[in-house]
């Protein structure tokens, strides 16, 4: 299945219908609503276009946790 002009995240970004975003030098948990994915990727509500989300390889996210941003530009 597929929609278009939707916008993803890597799914490694969502936990339980939540993301992270990027706000300064600060992580803020975000509440989404979930659509269709595939095996890297899923649709997302909620989000605005072009706002960055995080994903931590090394350990996990808490909202208001100050992180030191690597930006990655992905696909939509």
């Amino acid at each position: 299945q597929s929609v278009g002009n939707a916008l993803t995240v890597p799914k490694e970004a969502v936990q339980n219908s939540t993301v992270f975003l990027l706000d300064g030098d600060h992580v803020v948990l975000k509440k989404v609503t979930l659509g269709v994915s595939n095996t890297t990727r899923v649709q997302v509500e909620g989000l605005q276009d072009g706002a960055a989300v995080a994903v931590s390889p090394d350990k996990p996210l808490k909202d208001g946790m100050t992180v030191k941003p690597v930006l990655e530009i992905n696909e939509r």
